[in-house]
């Protein structure tokens, strides 16, 4: 799921979402901070929905023939 593209936009929006919940935290204007967090909130529930249609992680059932043992002495 790491690699899949969905999982690095979610990354990407949940990252902007800290940011805006950063500068929310330093501004002293109510009005900015307010701003901030809305669209922190946003992004958040935008990132929520995302994570809802990812794929979900299934490991790749093992060949046995893949995986015998070898014994090998050098």
């Amino acid at each position: 799921m790491g690699n899949f593209a969905g999982a690095r936009d979610l990354r990407n929006l949940l990252g902007v979402a800290i940011r805006l919940r950063t500068l929310a935290s330093q501004e002293h204007d109510a009005e900015d901070r307010a701003l901030y967090l809305t669209a922190a909130e946003a992004l958040e529930a935008r990132a929520e929905a995302m994570a809802r249609t990812l794929p979900e992680q299934q490991p790749e059932p093992l060949d046995p023939r893949l995986y015998q043992r070898v014994d090998l002495i050098i």
